[in-house]
């Protein structure tokens, strides 16, 4: 597995864990106080997945973004010799 493609593995279940972390506050907020103790654990968790998605995409190269994105592309071709 290339880097590009464990970057792009990674940030996408970050992305994912950012859906269900999202879905699962609103569900707790909504049953519950919005003061609740549960209620700002969820929405921490949140942020910090947030956190980490954006500086996980930060820390992506050019290339790598641009060779996930286009693994058919000539230049990112790889030949063992």
């Amino acid at each position: 597995m290339t880097t590009a493609m464990r970057n792009q593995a990674t940030t996408g279940s970050l992305k994912e864990r950012l859906k269900t972390a999202l879905s699962q506050a609103r569900q707790v907020c909504g049953l519950g106080s919005e003061s609740s103790d549960d209620c700002k654990m969820a929405w921490d968790t949140v942020a910090e997945l947030g956190i980490a998605t954006s500086v996980q995409e930060q820390e992506q190269p050019f290339f790598d973004a641009y060779c996930g994105e286009n693994p058919g592309a000539m230049e990112c071709k790889v030949y063992d010799t």
